[in-house]
């Protein structure tokens, strides 16, 4: 289930960057725009899935790719991702964002619980299993 999850993310960051291919957008342009439409379903998901290390690879090469348009120029990732400040892009990571948005969902959750179900949950979303029950208060 979470990999077709994930497939379906890729799919569909893949299609908004071919459908917006031929804009005439500069880089930081393009920048907010990856940020706001391409990982926009990264963010979404990624509150309640973690995402696999190859799925955030292959949008990080698909954002990458659109922003210098399919050039190779050999600009790390990380450096995009740096701060404008720093020389960078200001482009939020998608693994880094996609994992304090999973960590800071759950924190949220085991905040709002009582102190009985911490362990059970802690254990749940260890095992690998998505505890879905955590939230079930803090959304009824």
């Amino acid at each position: 289930m979470m990999t077709l999850t994930w497939t379906n993310v890729v799919s569909a960051a893949n299609a908004v960057v071919h459908a917006n291919y031929g804009r005439t957008l500069n880089l930081v342009q393009k920048v907010w725009f990856a940020s706001t439409y391409v990982l926009s379903k990264l963010w979404y998901v990624a509150q309640v899935l973690p995402p696999p290390k190859d799925s955030v690879e292959r949008l990080q090469s698909l954002v990458a790719g659109w922003l210098w348009a399919g050039s190779f120029l050999g600009v790390p990732f990380r450096l995009i991702c740096a701060p404008r400040s720093a020389g960078g892009l200001g482009l939020l990571h998608p693994y880094w964002k996609a994992q304090s948005l999973f960590i800071g969902r759950w924190l949220a959750c085991l905040i709002v619980q009582d102190s009985g179900s911490f362990a059970g949950t802690i254990l749940g979303v260890a095992g690998g299993q998505v505890a879905t029950q955590c939230c079930q208060k803090s959304v009824a």
